[in-house]
């Protein structure tokens, strides 16, 4: 078992004592390992507890329920995604995309089997959706693509607010998509081809994209 499950090195809760942290990751990876055999729904805090080798009452000092503990899984791992978009904002901003990429796709790769499984079809369905809102907020802070565009463009600032938001939509939903596909097909591709075709694909993400788009609704 991975020694943080879902949480990269540099960003380990250092407030948190080693067995609190043990005890976390050993429940994390048994709840990863029940959803490969169940929805969330049918697993329950006896049968995760004994999977982890961990009893009830140390289960509730942690989580109220099976329920809130995928839910801190899925914020933890939603706080890690904008982390990473935060630590690389002043590249991002420059249209110089791959650091973001290889950090992404590496990390989605040291935790194969725990994306596998909470993007998988017996968890949480919305968490998707969820992902993409966070990465693409980020990314929409960071580039700020709207700023970039030429004065006599932006006069409807509202209509250029959604196109941004469709633009990056349609970025976002398309990385984090090719992600959950290439761990569903077992990383038959190596990271660094992985790299190259997004980066390749960011190129939507430059200001001319979103300057045609404003022209085409004059």
């Amino acid at each position: 078992m991975q020694e943080d499950i879902l949480t990269p090195g540099w960003r380990r809760n250092v407030k948190m004592d080693r067995r609190s942290r043990r005890t976390r990751n050993a429940l994390t990876a048994a709840l990863m390992a029940l959803l490969k055999e169940k929805p969330l729904k049918s697993v329950t805090v006896t049968e995760l507890t004994e999977r982890a080798d961990v009893n009830r009452a140390t289960f509730y000092v942690h989580f109220k329920d099976v329920f809130d503990m995928f839910d801190q899984v899925k914020l933890e791992f939603c706080d890690i995604c904008r982390d990473l978009v935060d630590a690389h904002a002043h590249e991002l901003a420059r249209n110089e995309n791959r650091p973001f990429l290889e950090d992404i796709f590496r990390y989605f790769a040291a935790n194969e089997d725990a994306f596998a499984t909470i993007f998988g079809e017996n968890a949480d369905g919305a968490f998707f959706s969820e992902v993409v809102d966070v990465v693409r907020d980020r990314c929409l802070a960071a580039v700020s693509p709207l700023d970039k565009v030429e004065r006599g463009a932006r006069t409807n600032l509202a209509l250029g607010e959604a196109l941004c938001n469709y633009q990056f939509d349609f970025l976002v939903s398309g990385i984090v998509s090719m992600l959950r596909r290439w761990l569903a097909e077992g990383r038959r591709e190596p990271v660094e081809l992985m790299v190259d075709v997004a980066d390749s694909y960011m190129s939507v993400l430059d200001v001319s994209v979103l300057e045609h788009a404003l022209k085409l609704a004059e």
